[in-house]
């Protein structure tokens, strides 16, 4: 009986061993995804500080304020414009004849607002139009030579 009995107690010594030796690789797959939980989370946390920050530029009427890079504000202003992004949003403003369709029910074409009017880096501007009945939106190219903005319609929509 006590060969039996020591066989017993190896047998569940070494069923316990290998318990544990499958616990240990559980735990360290286990130990493996949370880790790699853990840099998801890390990157959605920079993604979420970027939005915060582009929703930083948002102002208190909802509109988003584009930021430029410093390098095209300071290309501007060598090429005349004082205040660049005021300064395109204003002659802009005072050019609907950019705006290809026909006002109805007796409205006018226009730019309503400077903040439907969005600078985008590298010459471009969206700008939503509305003559009061109808309403759509431009992109536009400009470009700038000795304080003079010259526009272009790239592409235009009603919605």
């Amino acid at each position: 009986m006590q060969w039996t009995e020591r066989i017993l107690w190896l047998t569940v010594i070494a069923l316990l061993a290998a318990m544990l030796f499958w616990v240990r690789s559980d735990m360290k797959e286990l130990s493996s995804w949370i880790n790699m939980q853990n840099d998801q989370l890390e990157e959605i946390d920079a993604l979420l500080d970027i939005a915060e920050k582009r929703a930083a530029t948002i102002g208190q009427s909802g509109h988003v304020n584009i930021m430029l890079p410093d390098y095209e504000i300071r290309m501007m202003q060598g090429n005349g414009l004082e205040n660049p992004l005021e300064d395109l949003k204003s002659d802009l403003m005072s050019n609907p004849q950019l705006i290809p369709y026909d006002p109805v029910l007796g409205g006018t074409m226009r730019f309503h607002s400077a903040s439907d009017i969005i600078v985008l880096p590298g010459g471009w501007v969206y700008a939503i139009f509305e003559d009061g009945h109808i309403n759509g939106a431009l992109l536009l190219e400009y470009t700038i030579s000795q304080g003079t903005i010259s526009w272009s319609v790239f592409k235009h929509q009603l919605f």
